[in-house]
């Protein structure tokens, strides 16, 4: 784990609300009209997941990935797909998490995929510290193989990050970056860069959010990258002049 440098601009100190239908138990889709709702599949038992939390990933057949925060075979989560059948749609657990030792559980913040039909996404606890995990679900066969590609360490100021609360992106050179609610070197969260290091990766933080430097501490939205800078949210903070106050901050992060 190593420290990059890079700068931090606040966007908008203020709270930003985008209100939209409440997903609950069921995917839906609106017509064109947004006339009518149609519900594409209602998750029926604890084994088939729940609590789905983040955006659902679509592929080029029309089929839609996403995860349930719990459900699945021990209760912790799961990351599902849904295949068109007909009018309809069926679904399928590809992965249950906390199946094994040390393997992540409750995952947040939606997937990305790769080129060879990867999954990446992570869990906000598990992993060797119970501090979350950045995962990859390789297809194989008729099903998923996971593999963990980094455990957070543990909180506070540990120097690490820790308890991601948002999903990953990806470079084009197939770098990860995300956001933790906690840890860093002052412990209010950080933003990281998971870099590819032979068959693994290796972990750097490329940003500590600090409550003392009125820049918006704690993240938990998705990054997202646009002329090399990444843009996100803090949910507390961003009070200029006011240590730890404000209703959170959006920011801009730049070489």
């Amino acid at each position: 784990m190593s420290i990059v440098s890079r700068r931090l601009a606040i966007v908008c100190a203020a709270f930003v609300a985008i209100i939209l239908p409440r997903v609950g138990v069921n995917a839906w889709q609106h017509s064109p009209d947004f006339a009518r709702e149609v519900f594409l599949y209602r998750f029926p038992t604890a084994a088939s997941g729940e609590g789905p939390n983040a955006a659902l990933l679509p592929d080029r057949a029309g089929n839609l990935y996403g995860i349930t925060s719990n459900g699945g075979s021990a209760n912790l989560g799961t990351v599902f797909k849904l295949t068109r059948v007909g009018a309809g749609y069926a679904q399928t657990v590809l992965y249950s998490f906390g199946v094994s030792a040390n393997d992540g559980t409750n995952p947040v913040g939606g997937l990305i995929a790769d080129g060879l039909g990867g999954l990446y996404g992570v869990t906000t606890r598990g992993g060797d510290s119970g501090n979350g995990t950045v995962f990859k679900l390789t297809p194989k066969g008729a099903g998923y193989t996971e593999s963990i590609l980094y455990s957070f360490g543990p909180c506070g100021n540990s120097g690490d990050a820790c308890v991601p609360a948002a999903g990953v992106v990806a470079d084009n050179t197939g770098s990860l970056y995300g956001t933790t609610l906690d840890g860093g070197s002052s412990g209010e969260g950080a933003i990281y860069k998971l870099t590819r290091n032979g068959a693994g990766y290796s972990e750097s933080i490329v940003w500590s959010f600090n409550i003392y430097a009125d820049e918006g501490y704690n993240p938990s939205s998705n990054l997202f990258e646009r002329g090399g800078a990444f843009y996100g949210t803090t949910g507390s903070g961003g009070n200029v002049g006011c240590m730890g106050c404000g209703g959170g901050a959006v920011f801009e992060l730049a070489p």
